[in-house]
């Protein structure tokens, strides 16, 4: 059987993985059409200020979406654990050794002989050396705890752990055209220019403040519109990345792993 053979369960791990992040993307998408987000903005009751809440018929379904990201990662993660046993040779082990083989990734170089002694037992000694190539160590101090490899690790870790890992919805950018009117122009003049606030970290949900506007004045109307965008993402140690984003990057670094370890040659060691 050649290396690619091997590899087939962890590609299939990669196609489910891939599957349920369409799948993800698709709810969220459905969840945007019938929700029907929308700004709404209102005259105080003095006339002398107005407000743009936020309004919508349905709020997110962030449980939903975080699990289907959660069984995502958990299937990009396994697939690195799988490409590891397909090399592997269970009947040279134990059941206490069969259970310590998977994917290593270790930060410190001095770390790796007793991890690939544990975690890569039986492995043939050319796919070791593959494996070794892509360990976190070998990227500057600084950038290893950035490997995408050990990100992934770290959101499964919580993810089975039922720890902090949760799908939120933020807004991502507001545009404003919307104008003031006054009942004459002498007030419209006084009025400039607006005196607004905005709600820079307004949450995704029903009412939420997005602007706030006082007049000196009283207001006769507003006229104009307000766009939305908004990002489902999660908080990684390092920033907020939206989910989709998130699961494109990572199945992209899995699948260049398991490539780059199914070419791995016999012969050059």
């Amino acid at each position: 059987m050649s290396e690619n053979e091997k590899a087939a369960w962890a590609w299939a791990k990669v196609g489910r993985a891939r599957e349920l992040r369409y799948g993800l993307e698709g709810r969220i998408a459905a969840w945007s059409g019938a929700s029907a987000l929308r700004p709404e903005a209102v005259i105080g009751e003095d006339r002398l200020s107005f407000e743009v809440r936020l309004r919508m018929q349905q709020a997110p379904p962030l449980s939903e979406w975080t699990l289907m990201l959660g069984d995502a990662l958990h299937n990009l993660r396994a697939a690195l654990d799988v490409l590891v046993w397909s090399f592997a040779e269970p009947d040279v082990m134990n059941v206490s050794q069969q259970k310590s083989i998977g994917w290593p990734l270790i930060t410190n170089p001095d770390k790796w002989t007793e991890a690939a002694a544990n975690k890569l037992r039986s492995v043939p000694s050319h796919v070791v050396e593959q494996i070794k190539l892509l360990q976190p160590f070998n990227r500057e101090v600084a950038d290893r705890e950035r490997d995408g490899l050990l990100l992934l690790h770290k959101l499964d870790v919580v993810d089975k752990h039922r720890l902090t890992l949760t799908a939120t919805a933020q807004l991502n950018e507001m545009q404003v055209q919307h104008s003031v009117e006054f009942y004459d122009e002498a007030a419209a003049g006084r009025n400039v220019p607006p005196n607004v606030t905005v709600t820079a970290d307004a949450p995704l949900q029903d009412g939420s403040l997005l602007l706030r506007g006082e007049t000196l004045d009283p207001i006769e109307r507003i006229n104009g519109g307000f766009q939305l965008t908004y990002i489902v993402g999660v908080q990684t140690d390092l920033t907020f990345i939206g989910v989709i984003e998130l699961l494109d990057m990572l199945t992209e670094q899995v699948r260049q792993t398991i490539t780059f370890v199914a070419s791995a040659d016999p012969g050059t060691t």
